[in-house]
């Protein structure tokens, strides 16, 4: 995995982040939640000022601080890992999509003060999460699969 790699998912996930979110604000804020599939999903604008199921509400400014730590660390530890690992690119590619959508979410709660949340899964009663939490999920499940399934891997 070249580091060019790296930056574009990175940076996949923070224009993919940053283009959804600008088009919920446009077209979602103030407005009722418009069905995608009846009774399953749809698309609700919600400000979070917390994080993951809105835990720490109201503690935004200290989530965004937290965030730069972890999101420098990641990088650090994502340098280590590339080095350490090579040729493990599906396990390299899983901590820079945590990093792009982890740093979709930071710069929400920098610019605003809180973060920008629309995709409503209502058919479990889910927390409304944005594609920034797409991508740090699905990196978060990749990474733990590559540990978990792949002995070659060098922590």
């Amino acid at each position: 995995m070249c580091a060019m790699g790296i930056i574009m998912t990175v940076a996949s996930a923070l224009i993919l982040d940053r283009i959804t979110k600008m088009l919920c604000v446009k077209y979602l804020a103030g407005e009722a939640s418009i069905p995608i599939i009846k009774g399953v999903l749809q698309l609700t604008y919600v400000r979070n000022t917390g994080a993951a199921f809105s835990i720490f509400s109201g503690s935004t400014r200290a989530l965004a601080f937290f965030t730069v730590a972890v999101c420098i660390l990641l990088v650090v530890f994502m340098i280590f890992q590339k080095k350490k690992n090579p040729g493990k690119k599906l396990y390299i590619i899983s901590l820079a999509m945590i990093l792009g959508g982890a740093l979709g979410n930071m710069f929400d709660r920098f610019a605003y003060g809180y973060v920008v949340d629309f995709v409503d899964f209502i058919l479990i009663n889910f927390a409304v999460f944005n594609v920034a939490d797409i991508f740090i999920t699905v990196g978060g499940t990749i990474f733990c699969c590559c540990l978990l399934f792949d002995k070659d891997i060098k922590l």
